[in-house]
């Protein structure tokens, strides 16, 4: 029994590896028709649009060790008219994985910036308050969010979950294109908007709080094509290949 204890605590000989964290933060000067990227395998991704001429980037970077801890490297490239972020980790002798080690990242960019390449591995990637002419963003495994985003977007999960939220709705001419492979997606917009959304799902069910949806066979809905409002009509148009899409709203 005490040898059993002692091994919990000492790791019986083991080394116990302990978390490092090393923060990396810059500015730099970004105009609005700029274009920006940022490529990485592990780690979260946080994207927050704002009125400043500038891109501010807070990179952490986590590790089992210090050495691995420096093997990591946070590459910005700037160019004329835009800037590309990329992760890249030295290669290790005796491990086939590099999934202990990875990279948060947090950027503010100028809201109107094209986002010609979000491309992250594992982890969790949010986009906040964009309006640009473009967003692509893939995620292989992880939460993709879009939060407050009036500007036209290409989203791709292809495993984990897809979010769409509006805290609030401005009409205008954007539309907004979401794939999930494996796992749910869920678009959440006041009920007084008014857009054209357009919804379907191979393995699974859609919901739709703007309107019923009709079970045929006793099957539950697994696609809708509606309307919704007056005036403007941006475009949500969102696929799954396994799992369900709901269309929820909020407010009166």
């Amino acid at each position: 029994m005490l040898l059993a204890i002692a091994c919990y605590f000492a790791g019986c000989g083991k080394a116990v590896e302990r978390e490092l964290k090393q923060a990396v933060e810059q500015t730099y000067p970004m105009d609005p028709t700029d274009s920006f990227s940022i490529r990485t395998p592990n780690g979260s991704v946080s994207i927050y649009g704002s009125d400043a001429l500038e891109m501010k980037l807070k990179a952490v970077k986590r590790a089992g060790n210090a050495e691995r801890l420096k093997g990591i490297a946070v590459e910005v490239a700037i160019r004329p008219n835009s800037i590309a972020i990329e992760t890249r980790f030295a290669p290790e002798k005796g491990l086939s994985s590099s999934s202990a080690l990875m990279v948060d990242y947090t950027v503010t960019l100028p809201q109107s910036v094209r986002i010609t390449r979000l491309d992250v591995g594992n982890g969790d990637l949010a986009i906040v308050g964009m309006r640009g002419e473009d967003v692509r963003a893939t995620l292989v495994n992880g939460q993709l969010s879009a939060k407050n985003c009036f500007g036209n977007a290409h989203l791709a999960v292809a495993n984990g979950a897809l979010n769409l939220l509006y805290d609030w709705w401005e009409q205008g001419s954007f539309s907004i294109n979401g794939q999930i492979t494996a796992g749910n997606a869920r678009v959440t917009i006041p009920r007084s908007a008014s857009f054209h959304v357009n919804a379907e799902t191979a393995n699974g069910k859609v919901i739709n709080d703007f309107s019923e949806t009709v079970e045929l066979g006793g099957r539950a809905a697994t696609k809708i094509d509606k309307l919704v409002g007056e005036g403007a009509h941006p475009e949500i148009r969102i696929r799954a290949t396994n799992g369900d899409i709901t269309i929820a709203g909020f407010g009166l």
